[in-house]
């Protein structure tokens, strides 16, 4: 949708920015998966780490030129990081609730 661009490659091997989209993000998520168990911790956890990612991570890529925004800004980013983080962390636990039902039949 052309909404950002990275028009620095960290890496000439891989797509732009990839190490950061699809290892360090999700890695910072089950970070905090990890750490707090409860949902009410989760999703306190979740905000804060999903604002100091789009508020202050973001804007210092920009600032160093690896991240471009063309038709997006900043907040628009911290409702898909909340969002995605809680919809994959109601995926894991209902994938675990059904391990453990077929477990117990067993």
């Amino acid at each position: 949708l052309t909404l950002w661009d990275y028009p620095n490659d960290i890496s000439p091997i891989f797509p732009v920015l990839t190490a950061i989209n699809l290892s360090i993000l999700p890695m910072v998520y089950s970070l905090i998966y990890q750490h707090f168990s409860t949902w009410k911790r989760f999703t306190g956890a979740t905000i804060i780490i999903s604002c100091l990612l789009s508020f202050g991570f973001e804007p210092v890529l920009t600032w160093a030129g690896y991240f471009q925004l063309l038709r997006w800004k900043y907040y628009y980013t911290l409702p898909v990081y909340i969002a995605v983080s809680l919809l994959i962390r109601w995926v894991t636990l209902k994938i675990f609730a059904i391990a453990e039902q077929a477990q117990n039949k067993i």
